[in-house]
């Protein structure tokens, strides 16, 4: 979501400011209560564009797509809106593990969530929670924000073109949020989120984390050492090819109508994310 309420020039705005926190999730959580000027102190108080990029603002869980277009609405009627998609199985996978991730540490946003818990079988979870596939419901997530914004101030972000052109994906988006050619663009394609991080530890680490000390003692790990010693430590990440068939057709049953609305209104190839995608 980005706060288009300060004006700029032709030339557009020459800085972008995140919040210090990548995902304050403001209008999705209970943080709304907080009031605006929590909110803005969340970012750097300088000129330019604001970019709140919290994922929980196109969630299924708890209705948060439909409260956060809402809030976002009332807050700023000028926002524009990025919505950035992927594979919907793989994103519903990504997710899965994400939230089990959240729960080891204790996240209680997630915690909170009736009924979640992600440490169980990929399959029964996918099945039993519909959070998981309902995000990936990508028109119903949408239409909150179609219903308040003009599909001009709506712009998707598919990750298959970010793969391909990810310079010339991230052009066309600072151009939609407002940027000018001098803002210093930052290499788009850099890796900077390990899937070996969220991965479920083995039971050696499980044990190692009861033990006094060990998070001051994992500080000392030299980064070097850190990619090898989390695949020892820990289980191989899954990703969609970990689902079984039955539940490939289960996911694609619950999708496909939904997403192919969603591609015809984006322009795409219905075929995208044709059955055989969603492995």
């Amino acid at each position: 979501m980005r706060d288009q309420r300060r004006r700029h020039g032709p030339g557009g705005a020459s800085e972008i400011n995140f919040a210090t926190d990548k995902e304050p999730r403001f209008f999705s959580h209970d943080k709304h209560r907080r009031g605006v000027e929590w909110y803005h102190g969340s970012f750097p108080r300088r000129p330019g564009v604001k970019i709140d990029g919290s994922t929980t603002y196109a969630e299924a869980w708890m209705d948060r797509s439909a409260t956060s277009a809402r809030r976002i609405h009332e807050y700023n009627p000028d926002a524009r809106i990025v919505y950035c998609v992927r594979s919907p199985l793989a994103r519903a996978v990504s997710e899965w593990q994400e939230y089990g991730h959240q729960l080891r540490l204790g996240n209680p946003s997630i915690a909170r969530i009736p009924g979640m818990d992600a440490y169980g079988d990929l399959d029964a979870d996918l099945r039993r929670m519909p959070g998981f596939l309902g995000t990936s419901n990508y028109w119903q997530r949408l239409t909150p924000y179609r219903e308040r914004f003009p599909d001009e101030r709506i712009h998707v972000v598919f990750q298959e073109d970010w793969r391909r052109a990810p310079q010339e994906v991230l052009a066309g988006l600072l151009q939609f949020i407002g940027v000018d050619d001098a803002w210093p663009c930052p290499s788009a394609d850099a890796e900077v989120n390990d899937r070996w991080l969220k991965a479920k530890p083995r039971l050696l680490l499980n044990l190692m984390l009861r033990m006094p000390g060990y998070r001051r003692i994992s500080t000392m790990v030299p980064d070097a050492a850190r990619p090898m010693l989390r695949r020892v430590l820990k289980r191989r990440p899954v990703d969609a090819t970990a689902v079984s068939p039955d539940v490939v057709a289960y996911a694609w049953e619950s999708l496909h109508e939904d997403i192919d609305r969603f591609l015809r209104w984006a322009g795409r190839d219905v075929g995208l994310w044709g059955r055989g995608a969603y492995r």
